[in-house]
C-alpha cells in the first residue's frame, strides 16, 4: 500500500451544528501525533482500535475541557489509510469552540500541526489507495444527500458497485485487445483461426458498446436524481393550483386569492416525495385572453415551463366543470392549450370536492381514483369523461379546504417517479456483494468519459 504522507499533521471538526440532528456532541480528528495527544489527554502510547474514556485538557491551563471517548486507528487501517486519533466529546457550540482552541494551543508545542483542508481526509483516502475516484464522490454525494433515493444511489457509488463496473468493462476491453494482439503476433499459426478470433471480438466489442449506450441513458435520470424531478401545476385561473401548491408544501409558499389571476411567475418549491427529489411549480392560470400584459408574460411563461416538465397536474374546478353541458366546450376550456404538448406524464386533479352537489359521490368507494365509474355520477358525467380521456388520466377528487385527496395524489406521484426510475435503463452490479441493483449515471465525467469510450470502441 502506497501511505501518502504529507510532512504536517493536521486536525478539523467532523461534526457540525448546522448538520447534527441534535448536536449532542462533536467528534474532532488528527493524524496521530504522540505528542498532541499526551499534551490532550496524558495519553502517549493509545492502544488502536480500542475506546478510552479519558479527560481533555487545555494544553495551555491545564483546565479540564471535557470527558471524551479517545479512539486510535493504527495504519494502514484507518479512514485515510494513516495513524489517526478521533476523539468524541459533549456537543455544544461553546465545548465545540473550546476543543478546536486547545488543538490550536497545541501548535504551539508541535509547529507542524493545522487545519484540515476541505475534502483533505478524503483526498488522503484517495491518495493511499484507500478509495478511488468515483467512491469518492460517491461520499460526497452521500455528504450531501436530502432525500433516501439520493442516499442509496450514493451509497452504491461509494460501496465500489460503479468501480466494479466499469473495472469489469475495462476487463473485457484488455481481453479483447489481448485476443487481437496475440492474432498479429502468432497469425500465421494454423491452430488459430483467424476468421473465427476476429468474429468472437467483434462479438464482444458489440456486447460491449451496447451496454455502455444502456448505461448512459441513465445520464438524465441521474441529473433528475441530483436536482430533482420537475412537476408543473397547471389549469385555469382560480382552479386552486397555488392552494395545492401550499398543500403539497405543508406552508404557504404561494399567495393565495380568490381574484382570479393572482399568480403570474413561476413558484416553486423543493421537496421530498416518496424518498425522490422533486420540484413543484406553481404556474399562472391559463385561459383565452388574458387581461392584461403581465398576465400573457405569466402564462407565456407557465406553458415554457409546461414543455420542460417530467409531470404534469391538471387541476380543474370541480365545481365548475359539472355545470358544464357541453363536453366539447368544457374541454376547451379546462384543457388549457399547451399542456400535455411534451408527452410527460399528467396526472388531472378535480379540485373542490368538498362542494359538491352530489353527496353520494363522497361516500362511494371511487371518490379517490375513479376506479368505478358506474357507481359514480361525478366519474360519469360527459365533461369529466371527455377531460380524462383528452388527457389520458383518470380524475382524482381532491380538496385543499379539507386536505382530503392530498395524500392521495402524493402516493400517485411518487408512484410515478418510481416507475420511472425503475423503467430508465441502466446497468446492473451483481457482483462484489451487490443485489443487482439498478446503477444511474449521476456525474457529468462519468457520461463523458463513457461516451468517448463508447464511441472509440465504435470506430
Amino acid at each position: 500500500m502506497n501511505i501518502f504522507s504529507l510532512p504536517s499533521f493536521s486536525f478539523a471538526l467532523l461534526s457540525s451544528p448546522f448538520l447534527s440532528i441534535f448536536n449532542t456532541y462533536y467528534c474532532c480528528i488528527f493524524r496521530v501525533n504522540p505528542q498532541v495527544l499526551e499534551l490532550l489527554t496524558g495519553l502517549s502510547s493509545p492502544t488502536p482500535n480500542r475506546i478510552s474514556m479519558r479527560a481533555v485538557r487545555d494544553p495551555s491551563s491545564k483546565e479540564l475541557i471535557d470527558k471524551a471517548l479517545v479512539v486510535f486507528f493504527a495504519a494502514p487501517h484507518s479512514f485515510t489509510g494513516e495513524d489517526v486519533v478521533e476523539v468524541h466529546g459533549h456537543g455544544g457550540k461553546a465545548m465545540t469552540q473550546r476543543m478546536l482552541l486547545a488543538l490550536e494551543r497545541c501548535a504551539q508545542s508541535v509547529p507542524s500541526l493545522r487545519f484540515a483542508e476541505p475534502g483533505e481526509y478524503s483526498r488522503r483516502a484517495f491518495l493511499n489507495d484507500r478509495m478511488d475516484l468515483a467512491e469518492a464522490e460517491g461520499l460526497c454525494d452521500l455528504i450531501s444527500a436530502e432525500t433516501d433515493a439520493q442516499r442509496q444511489s450514493a451509497l452504491q457509488a461509494h460501496s465500489g458497485h460503479h468501480s466494479r463496473l466499469y473495472n469489469g468493462w475495462r476487463e473485457d476491453i484488455v481481453r479483447a485487445m489481448g485476443c487481437v494482439e496475440a492474432l498479429i503476433d502468432f497469425g500465421e499459426d494454423e491452430e488459430i483461426g483467424e476468421a473465427s478470433l476476429l468474429n468472437q471480438v467483434d462479438q464482444e466489442v458489440s456486447s460491449l458498446v451496447r451496454e455502455m449506450h444502456a448505461h448512459l441513458a441513465s445520464a438524465q435520470l441521474g441529473e433528475r436524481l441530483r436536482s430533482g424531478w420537475h412537476v408543473v401545476i397547471y389549469g385555469a385561473p382560480n382552479a386552486g393550483k397555488s392552494s395545492l401548491l401550499n398543500k403539497l408544501a405543508q406552508r404557504q409558499a404561494a399567495i393565495v386569492s380568490p381574484t382570479a389571476g393572482t399568480t403570474r411567475d413561476i413558484v416553486e418549491v423543493a421537496l421530498d416525495i416518496g424518498g425522490y427529489p422533486v420540484v413543484i411549480a406553481d404556474t399562472a392560470g391559463l385561459r383565452t385572453g388574458a387581461k392584461d400584459d403581465i398576465e400573457e408574460q405569466g402564462m407565456h411563461l407557465a406553458k415554457e415551463r409546461l414543455e420542460q416538465a417530467d409531470m404534469q397536474v391538471l387541476v380543474v374546478d370541480l365545481s365548475s366543470l359539472l355545470k358544464a353541458h357541453d363536453a366539447g366546450e368544457c374541454t376547451r376550456a379546462f384543457v388549457p392549450e399547451g399542456g400535455n404538448a411534451t408527452g410527460a406524464q399528467t396526472i388531472l386533479v378535480g379540485n373542490k370536492a368538498d362542494v359538491l352537489p352530489f353527496s353520494r359521490c363522497v361516500q362511494c368507494s371511487c371518490s379517490e381514483v375513479g376506479d368505478k365509474e358506474s357507481e359514480c355520477e361525478i366519474f360519469c358525467h360527459p365533461a369529466v369523461k371527455n377531460i380524462s380521456q383528452q388527457t389520458g388520466s383518470p380524475m382524482r377528487l381532491l380538496s385543499c379546504t379539507t386536505s382530503r385527496g392530498v395524500d392521495s395524489l402524493v402516493h400517485c406521484m411518487a408512484q410515478s417517479v418510481r416507475q420511472i426510475f425503475a423503467n430508465t435503463g441502466g446497468s446492473r452490479d451483481n457482483g462484489g456483494g451487490g443485489h443487482g441493483e439498478a446503477l444511474v449515471i449521476t456525474r457529468k465525467r462519468h457520461m463523458q468519459h463513457l461516451q468517448q469510450c463508447a464511441d472509440a470502441l465504435h470506430e
